[in-house]
């Protein structure tokens, strides 16, 4: 025993002597963060205050993707009063309302965007997972995959990917059957989407690759390190 622990610290010293770092295990990105990603492309503060066109000449707001033709902008708005989003989601009072809000009340848009992700993404992700073995019902990667993929896709295919991953035994299994039947049905999951240029085949795959690597496919460079955007940050210039 004593010799083995011998050998560990003569290791460990020719580690440090080398100046060679013993590799450490990457902690899986969160479902809010992932999906933060995949809808800017970075983690950067500013992407609160960000809205960007979608289909349908529809605007979507905050990390989220909260859009305006779908409801869950208006949705938003209604659940939270206190951050003054009085207007129509998709217009031009809408949109300085909610760059009003990122800029006066970061904090609380902050939280009021958590508090709806865990509702209509970590809720339902876990309602649909509850079907598959804790193994990978519980972890913490399937999770906060199929957590992104509900903020991104509500439940359109949900049960066709769950059927096509129902002999999956391992996490890893699970979300390799649900990204590849993914991938073989964007054309009838995003019909409008591509249809009106907003989106291309290509972005979808990204999207999908983001989600199965669990942000691995991104950059160091767009992953940068999230925090609150203070109070007294300047004003944000228009989302698109």
């Amino acid at each position: 025993m004593r010799a083995a622990i011998g050998w560990v610290i003569l290791i460990l010293l020719f580690c440090w002597a080398m100046g060679t770092q013993l590799p450490q295990q990457r902690r899986p990105m969160d479902g809010f963060r992932l999906t933060t990603l995949g809808e800017h492309g970075s983690l950067a503060p500013e992407t609160m205050r960000k809205y960007v066109r979608d289909s349908n000449n529809s605007l979507s707001y905050g990390r989220l993707g909260l859009n305006s033709m779908t409801g869950s902008a208006e949705q938003f708005a209604r659940d939270h009063p206190d951050l003054g989003l009085t207007a129509r989601p998709g217009t031009a009072e809408f949109n300085q309302q909610w760059e009003a809000a990122a800029t006066n009340n970061p904090f609380t848009l902050d939280q009021a965007e958590r508090d709806w992700y865990e509702i209509h993404a970590i809720a339902p992700a876990r309602q649909a997972l509850s079907t598959f073995k804790d193994n990978i019902s519980r972890d913490p990667q399937v999770l906060a995959y199929m957590a992104d993929r509900f903020d991104q896709m509500s439940t359109k295919g949900v049960q066709r990917t769950l059927d096509a991953a129902r002999s999956a035994k391992t996490p890893e299994e699970f979300i390799r059957a649900v990204s590849d039947n993914d991938r073989a049905n964007i054309v009838n999951d995003f019909p409008n989407a591509l249809k009106g240029g907003v989106a291309n085949a290509e972005g979808l795959l990204r999207r999908i690759r983001l989600r199965e690597t669990n942000g691995e496919s991104e950059s160091d460079a767009s992953r940068v390190a999230e925090q609150p955007i203070p109070p007294s940050a300047a004003r944000p210039q228009p989302g698109f």
